[in-house]
């Protein structure tokens, strides 16, 4: 066990943790509940849940990487913006334009090996465009605070009865009981496609998954004159459009909810070692809409007489 992790964490929020030491979820002496896994506790099973968490997860001999060019230019735009230093030591500047030569291709694999993350000073340059741009158009909102204050890439940590939870905040102001949540794309962020993407997401889950870690930690309540949760959209081609929003209470109740069952699920799931797929027994299929609705439609061509196509 390395230096930084010769000792476990205490239910907090806590500066300085890598990336690395978060996502393999080396804070707690037992395993932590991230959003994403509660997520797939929901959207999928207990069984997926269990096989995507970095510490109950089998052993494999080989990890896929299904991260894009697109992804890996959105971390390098939010590493930037967030001003996190922990976050920009996982990114490391090419010295070659491609990597066609043996050379080139050892050196991204070594750099791979080591955690780091290969991009080329192209990206870096446009990349600080996309920041500037950002950065100017939130002054022009008067919400230039986002960077200016707080505290970047904040790793919570707490506790539901025995269960532990983690999260990590893109930006924290503790002063102003808010948390930011940067998301960059290379589509549309206008709030009717921003609209779309929340539910689809799950970005209300997730959402309310860290609010309840806030308050959890903070005691403070997540309402009106008390902690905050707002996204901050990115497009990552230009004009670098951002859209800074809150969710309604609509997307909030469905959040909480389904952030709660999770923890339910994962709670219970931690205590009797049990993490069923999708079903634990026979159950009944049934048919959506259209199916009914077709089924009608040939029911009454029948009854006229009309010849079926």
């Amino acid at each position: 066990m390395s230096a930084e992790i010769t000792a476990f964490l205490a239910p907090g929020i806590h500066d300085g943790i890598s990336p690395a030491r978060y996502h393999a979820d080396l804070l707690a002496a037992s395993p932590s509940l991230s959003s994403s896994v509660a997520v797939d506790l929901i959207a999928k099973s207990p069984s997926h849940a269990r096989l995507n968490h970095p510490r109950l997860a089998p052993p494999t001999d080989e990890a896929v990487d299904s991260t894009t060019a697109s992804m890996t230019f959105g971390g390098l735009v939010h590493a930037i913006l967030s001003g996190s230093p922990e976050e920009m030591f996982s990114f490391v500047v090419s010295p070659f334009e491609n990597y066609k030569t043996a050379e080139a291709r050892l050196w991204k694999e070594a750099s791979i090996a080591a955690g780091k993350t290969p991009v080329k000073e192209a990206d870096v340059t446009r990349a600080e465009q996309v920041v500037s741009a950002v950065r100017h158009q939130l002054d022009a909102m008067h919400l230039g605070y986002i960077f200016a204050e707080g505290r970047p890439e904040q790793t919570a940590l707490w506790q539901f009865g025995d269960a532990w939870m983690r999260a990590r905040f893109d930006r924290w102001i503790p002063e102003r009981g808010e948390i930011w949540d940067i998301k960059t794309t290379g589509k549309s962020a206008h709030p009717e496609q921003v609209s779309k993407m929340i539910p689809a997401m799950n970005y209300d889950m997730r959402s309310e998954f860290y609010l309840l870690g806030a308050e959890a930690i903070t005691g403070m309540p997540s309402k009106r004159g008390g902690l905050g949760y707002q996204f901050l959209f990115v497009e990552t081609t230009p004009p670098f459009a951002v859209t800074p929003c809150y969710l309604d209470e609509s997307f909030r109740a469905r959040g909480r909810q389904r952030a709660q069952q999770a923890i339910r699920i994962w709670s219970e799931c931690m205590a009797t070692g049990v993490w069923p797929g999708y079903v634990t027994s026979t159950v009944q299929i049934t048919a959506p809409g259209w199916v009914d609705y077709e089924l009608d439609e040939s029911e009454n061509a029948i009854s006229t007489g009309e010849k079926m196509t």
